[in-house]
């Protein structure tokens, strides 16, 4: 049923949602099976129901080195010991799961492919420290390995699928792509695929720069080419196809340079453009929030990068939150292999167990510290290759250490016990925790897919920015709902940290799809409070959904009371200097300056500063923008010296960055108002002067329209009406150029003429202000005609020729002009057109 279902034409959403049902039977019966089976190994080895190989079933599966496990249409594959408590087992098994789930990407994608080819449902359970491959009874499947047989549809198919992957060419040799140690067997018609560990190229930097320090046969270096392996996400991004079996008999030297070249190009350019993404302020992808650990790791993971590179990644951070967000992270994975060795072994004393291992990393007695030294910092060291700080525990927040040593072990504490008791605060006297306080171990699930690749695609391809449209929120808040009907079909984590992150992004695009119905707002974000995680920050963020809410309907009292939920839990997670923390103050800034209550946006500006102090710095852009902040309330109320000194504290950062030539025009643009408001005219001036030439630097043609208006008004006040003449034709002639790109051109040439118009009369001569101008009414045809020849002409250039006609000699022809209408009552028309 389930190949049938990848089969079938039908509409992607319902296609997709079957999916989610179907994986989710198979997430329980799987996870249950996966449980009993290490409960067999741990507990009961003596009685165990293993089925040892060879045997039929073995050929079935193709894991012909490991134990297995059959029992109601499943397969158990478990390394027997020692190496069931391996690293290279855990990752051979990791891998076959992910190389599963691509090329199962690639069968949707590859029309007729999966007609010919198929993967089999499978999962990895992690739990009590022993990881488990679980695979569905592949039926009427003949036990007898194949082989891909060139020139049929079979290979033609499997050859478009590895192109799809970035593994091969469309032309080569099927024989020669097949990846190591692939098992086949036939099933129904189709070749069914597993055991798929080697697709993926090796990420051969961490073993050798040269190929000839590998040995060409497949068997030798097998271990150490299945340990470290590129990313399918990364192989499909490489400009060049990454071939499966590069540094093995099968590849050339080539293709094994080729692969040298793009594990090289990993740590020299994917890696610190994804630094710079964590430390700057990107639009929010679906499900991905960035500061926990579970979107941290999809994150990495969707550029292609692998955990091992936590060291690299955290000796190219400069911010101290994105530092701690990676040292965290280091910290409790090197804890998840330190707590499943233990649990291995006396899996009965779990609890025990995980409360010590909790304690004395959370903790703050003596055999705190003497952990730390003996026994992380050394691990952390040597498994990412990163000097750590001297005393570690005191870089990291240890609620944020927490939830993610949670993530990591499975181990699922009493967070309102932690969180009531302020465990963070330093006492040697009193651990964090009580055995009572371990409520469960909770397996960890990897299923090969959660909903169908399409339905997948247009989840993962939408992006909520401040940015979007209307149209674009609403197609966006679609697949949030989308995305969270296949999450709750078929959740991914079990603390529902995912579910609660889409609830409230589908809150926060609801409100400002349609702010005035704030039912659907309000369930989203009440969902998000009721199904999410205790003490995460995510419900900082629903919480500021609901102050906003209680903000539009006047009632204050909630919005603060909201307010300091938000805040407590951002804070209490993440630390009081996090930029979560700062979108909390900001939110309630924004309100405060909605209700013109400029003072108290004031205050928590202030707080703002403090925070964007330590988490960012005092010479960045992000105190540069709160400075810019401060200054336009300060300007609004009156503080105008103030509020230059802000401005300039901005400029002075803005004027060090060669990218934000924006922002410093920005800057010198409001302080160009302030100097009018305080009557300082030359300095106004002088300033107008500076942003008109950044503008233009920054070829925005509304920002050089604006220009050239602010350097009018500055001539103006200057009582320079010659030179203001000037820049209003320069703005006239701007727009008469670029009316595509220029919104509301038409009213932009009708403002301008009209500033030109009162210039012009103010600028007269004394002949022509002798000129008699009797006051009669103008018709509509007349306006209608000295509009058209304001805006085919300068208007100096047209009230010139109409004081030269009234002017004229006695006996000289009138211009062609002023057949229709004479000057003098263009010139009426005109007075009349200044004075609308």
């Amino acid at each position: 049923m389930y190949w049938e279902l990848l089969r079938s034409a039908s509409p992607v959403v319902p296609k997709g949602l079957s999916m989610s049902h179907m994986m989710k039977e198979f997430h329980d019966a799987a996870d249950s099976f996966a449980r009993s089976v290490v409960d067999d190994l741990l507990l009961h080895p003596a009685a165990s129901s293993a089925i040892d190989p060879p045997s039929p079933h073995h050929d079935l599966v193709g894991y012909n080195d490991c134990t297995l496990f059959a029992a109601n249409g499943l397969y158990a594959v478990v390394y027997p010991p020692p190496l069931s408590s391996s690293q290279q087992a855990a990752k051979s098994l990791g891998h076959d799961i992910r190389s599963s789930r691509v090329l199962l990407s690639a069968l949707e994608a590859v029309e007729g492919a999966a007609t010919d080819l198929a993967i089999p449902v499978q999962c990895v359970v992690d739990y009590m420290g022993v990881r488990v491959l679980v695979v569905a009874q592949v039926l009427q499947a003949s036990t007898t390995t194949c082989h891909i047989m060139a020139d049929t549809h079979a290979a033609a198919s499997f050859r478009r699928v590895l192109h799809q992957l970035h593994v091969c060419d469309l032309n080569d040799n099927v024989a020669d792509i097949v990846p190591f140690e692939t098992h086949l067997v036939q099933s129904q018609g189709r070749l069914v695929l597993s055991k798929l560990r080697h697709v993926c190229a090796p990420d051969v930097l961490h073993e050798s720069d040269d190929a000839n320090g590998f040995d060409q046969t497949p068997s030798k270096h097998s271990a150490s080419l299945t340990a470290w392996k590129l990313r399918p996400e990364y192989i499909r991004q490489y400009h060049t196809p990454l071939y499966s079996n590069a540094y093995r008999q099968e590849s050339t030297p080539a293709q094994d340079n080729i692969v040298a070249c793009a594990s090289h190009y990993m740590q020299k350019s994917v890696l610190p453009a994804c630094v710079h993404r964590l430390e700057s302020s990107p639009a929010t992808l679906v499900g991905q929030s960035f500061f926990d650990s579970a979107s941290f790791t999809s994150m990495l993971h969707a550029d292609g990068i692998n955990m091992r590179y936590l060291g690299r990644i955290y000796d190219l951070a400069t911010l101290k939150h994105v530092r701690r967000l990676v040292m965290t992270e280091m910290v409790a994975r090197v804890a998840k292999v330190l707590l499943r060795a233990m649990l291995r072994e006396a899996p009965t004393h779990w609890r025990a167990l995980a409360t010590d291992l909790f304690n004395v990393l959370c903790g703050a007695g003596p055999d705190a510290v003497d952990f730390y030294q003996s026994q992380i910092q050394p691990t952390v060291e040597l498994k990412f290759g990163v000097a750590t700080p001297h005393n570690l525990r005191h870089e990291l927040h240890m609620p944020q250490l927490l939830l993610a040593l949670q993530h990591h072990t499975g181990v699922q504490m009493d967070l309102p016990v932690a969180i009531n008791s302020q465990f963070l605060v330093d006492d040697a006297r009193h651990p964090p925790f009580r055995t009572h306080h371990a409520i469960a171990v909770t397996s960890s699930v990897t299923l090969v897919c959660t909903t169908t690749s399409a339905c997948q695609d247009m989840i993962q391809d939408t992006v909520v920015s401040d940015s979007m449209d209307e149209d674009a929120l609403e197609v966006a808040l679609t697949n949030l709902k989308l995305a969270l009907a296949v999450e709750q079909a078929c959740p991914t984590d079990s603390r529902h940290v995912r579910l609660c992150h889409l609830l409230v992004q589908a809150a926060e695009v609801s409100l400002r799809v349609d702010a005035a119905d704030d039912a659907g707002t309000k369930t989203f974000a009440s969902l998000a409070l009721e199904e999410g995680p205790t003490g995460h920050a995510l419900r900082s963020r629903a919480y500021v959904v609901l102050m906003r809410l209680h903000h539009a309907k006047e009632d204050m009292a909630s919005a603060l009371r909201s307010f300091e939920k938000a805040l407590e839990a951002a804070t209490w997670h993440l630390g009081a200097s996090h930029p979560v923390v700062l979108g909390v103050l900001l939110s309630l800034v924004a309100i405060w300056i909605d209700r013109q209550e400029w003072l108290k946006a004031l205050d928590i500006l202030d707080h703002c500063t403090t925070v964007v102090k330590e988490a960012y710095g005092r010479y960045t852009i992000q105190y540069a923008q709160l400075r810019c902040q401060q200054a336009r309330v300060l300007h609004t109320l009156g503080q105008l010296d103030q509020a230059v000194s802000m401005f300039e504290d901005a400029l002075a950062i803005y004027e060090e960055l060669p990218s934000c030539v924006v922002e410093s025009a920005d800057c010198c643009s409001a302080m160009t108002a302030i100097f009018l408001d305080m009557a300082s005219l030359q300095p106004a001036f002088n300033m107008a002067m500076k942003t008109h030439d950044l503008r233009v630097s920054s070829g925005d043609t509304d920002a050089i329209l604006a220009s050239w208006m602010q350097l009018g008004a500055c001539s103006k006040a200057l009582h320079d009406d010659f030179r203001a003449i000037e820049y209003y034709k320069s703005a006239l002639a701007l727009v008469k150029a670029n009316q595509a790109a220029i919104s509301d051109a038409v009213q932009c040439i009708q403002d301008i003429s009209r500033q030109l118009l009162a210039l012009v009369f103010q600028t007269l001569s004394p002949e022509a202000k002798q000129v008699s101008r009797k006051e009669k009414a103008v018709s509509n045809d007349l306006l209608e005609f000295v509009v058209a020849q304001l805006y085919a002409l300068d208007a100096p250039q047209y009230l010139d020729m109409i004081f030269q006609d009234l002017l004229r000699e006695a006996g000289t022809p009138s211009m062609a002009l002023f057949e229709d209408y004479p000057s003098d009552m263009q010139l009426r028309a005109a007075q009349h057109l200044l004075n609308l």
